[in-house]
């Protein structure tokens, strides 16, 4: 599963706060719907292995979580827009 939904709780009640995990490490970047959230897909080579990654900015935060293929990385992506408006108030222009 790329994306889960965690209940959080502070003095005001409670919110939902989004967690993405990578599909090959196990990186992952949690989501607060208080900052926009702004996705990069980004070309990583490391010596003669290459792949893809996507960068998750929001706010000051920055991550990078490595995904694969490009077509590996459409997935990703399209599942993560799929769960996150079906649970969440997000849209992506």
């Amino acid at each position: 599963m790329a994306v889960e939904f965690i209940e959080n709780y502070d003095d005001f009640g409670s919110f939902w706060t989004a967690r993405v995990h990578s599909p090959t490490s196990g990186g992952m970047v949690t989501i607060t719907p208080f900052e926009p959230l702004n996705m990069v897909v980004s070309h990583q080579t490391k010596g003669k292995a290459h792949g893809f990654g996507v960068m998750f900015m929001s706010g000051k935060n920055r991550r990078t979580l490595q995904v694969g293929s490009l077509g590996e990385t459409e997935t990703f992506l399209r599942e993560i827009k799929r769960k996150l408006g079906a649970n969440w108030f997000w849209s992506q222009d």
